[in-house]
């Protein structure tokens, strides 16, 4: 008898199945500097506060009224791998190149996209827990002048 319940709670115990997926972080109060520069590389400063787990995240300096999923090669400027636990805030920087903006060559010629206002988006991932995207609350004009990148930290 002893025997039968044993079997018995191995069989039920075997049909049970455990699955453990990763939250995804949470992300909040996304801000950037103001200005962007034309001609020279700029050190995009931004912050965020989050919780949760932060395992890589992306980052995106897309034209004002785009989305993330519409963007196009080159315009996730970054995907940091990092690890960060618990809650807070998180500052970083993402270098972002003049050629950036985007050149081809079309039938009539060098055809040049016009610079216009960029904003930051930030994605994290937990694993493959993605977070959803996150708009900047500031919007990056373009600069060409000398003070365009405002902490002058660019190389």
């Amino acid at each position: 008898m002893r025997g039968l319940v044993v079997s018995f709670l191995a069989l039920a115990l075997g049909a049970c199945t455990v699955t453990i997926s990763p939250a995804p972080p949470s992300i909040w109060n996304l801000w950037s500097q103001d200005r962007y520069c034309t001609y020279r590389t700029t050190r995009v400063d931004f912050g965020f506060s989050f919780s949760g787990v932060l395992t890589r995240l992306e980052v995106y300096l897309l034209d004002e009224g785009q989305k993330p999923w519409e963007a196009r090669p080159g315009q996730k400027v970054a995907n940091l791998d990092t690890l960060i636990v618990g809650s807070g805030e998180v500052r970083g920087y993402v270098d972002v190149t003049p050629a950036q903006t985007q050149q081809a060559l079309g039938p009539q010629g060098i055809i040049v996209e016009p610079v216009g206002n960029k904003v930051l988006w930030v994605r994290g991932f937990n694993g493959s827990a993605a977070s959803a995207y996150v708009k900047s609350s500031v919007v990056m004009f373009p600069d060409n002048t000398n003070a365009c990148d405002p902490g002058e930290t660019a190389p």
